[in-house]
Formats: C-alpha cells, sequence, structure tokens
C-alpha cells in the first residue's frame, strides 16, 4: 500500500473520490489505534471489491 506525501493547508481544497458511504465514514473516523483499525477494515473491504 502506497501513503500520500501531501500536507494540506488551511484553505486547500481537496478533491476526492470513491463511495459516498466511505467518504462519510472518514468524517468520524478518530485518530489512534481506533482509527487505524478502522482504515484497515476499509481496505480489506475494498480489495474484496476489486
Amino acid at each position: 500500500m502506497t501513503k500520500g506525501t501531501a500536507i494540506s493547508a488551511d484553505g486547500d481544497e481537496i478533491i476526492v473520490y470513491g463511495k459516498i458511504a466511505m467518504l462519510r465514514n472518514l468524517e468520524s473516523r478518530r485518530a489512534g489505534s481506533q482509527g487505524d483499525r478502522e482504515h484497515e477494515v476499509a481496505v480489506e473491504n475494498k480489495q474484496g471489491l476489486e
């Protein structure tokens, strides 16, 4: 898995593509181990769709 290196700043606009349910999940995802696990599950789910 690749990791992004871009850093956003206040006022930046970011365009993302994806399923709306997955994007909405990002709003509530917490930082730390819980968020890391949620990310892992999302990646596994996405890989299952490919």
